[in-house]
């Protein structure tokens, strides 16, 4: 590959190599109109490369940008107006819905120990998440050392569903309750029963 220069004999440095975006994951929209790819960039204050999100309209030409900050980390649609995105914002990855790609984002999953993966599915999203007691047990072992206990699948993840017209419904009613009243509401999210994964 040969590199334009911006003066005879200029070589580019580590760190000019560093600072490139790179476009990555570049996944068609279901009609292909458009395009979605994450672009990596390196977050220099923090040492670390980020993905950002964007979309191209392959009939106008037009680039939209959907995130600015944060790291994306997987990307689906959800029809040709929508996408569903796997999103650390800082904490622990989250399943996000940018409907219409344009607005504020609605989370769609809030798991403790973050979402290793999804899949759109019907009306809702399959999502896999490492069980939270794997995560207790892995900070005993840590302090005492190995701790023998009898569950056959340790290192399973766990399938979840979760259905995006039940998760709106939910928010609404949810609205200004608190406490016991909103912990009485029935779960938008479910676990798929006689699931488990090794990793």
């Amino acid at each position: 590959m040969v590199m334009a220069s911006p003066g005879r004999g200029y070589s580019p440095s580590i760190t000019d190599l560093i600072s490139l975006d790179y476009p990555e994951e570049a996944k068609s929209s279901p009609g292909g109109g458009r395009v979605a790819f994450r672009v990596r960039t390196t977050n220099w204050r923090d040492n670390r490369y980020e993905h950002l999100l964007y979309v191209h309209d392959l009939g106008s030409g037009e680039r939209t940008q959907i995130t600015r900050t944060g790291d994306v980390v997987q990307v689906e649609w959800m029809g040709d107006d929508s996408l569903l995105v796997l999103w650390d914002r800082g904490g622990k990855p989250q399943v996000w819905l940018f409907e219409g790609l344009a607005g504020e984002p609605q989370q769609l999953t809030d798991v403790e120990t973050g979402v290793e993966a999804f899949k759109p599915s019907a009306k809702g999203v399959l999502y896999s998440a490492e069980h939270p007691e794997k995560g207790k047990r892995r900070h005993v072992r840590d302090i005492y050392g190995n701790v023998a206990h009898f569950e056959a699948e340790d290192s399973a993840s766990t399938l979840w569903y979760v259905s995006v017209p039940r998760l709106k419904e939910y928010n609404v009613k949810a609205k200004g309750l608190t406490g016991k009243r909103r912990r009485r509401l029935p779960s938008p999210s479910w676990k798929c029963p006689g699931f488990s994964g090794r990793r």
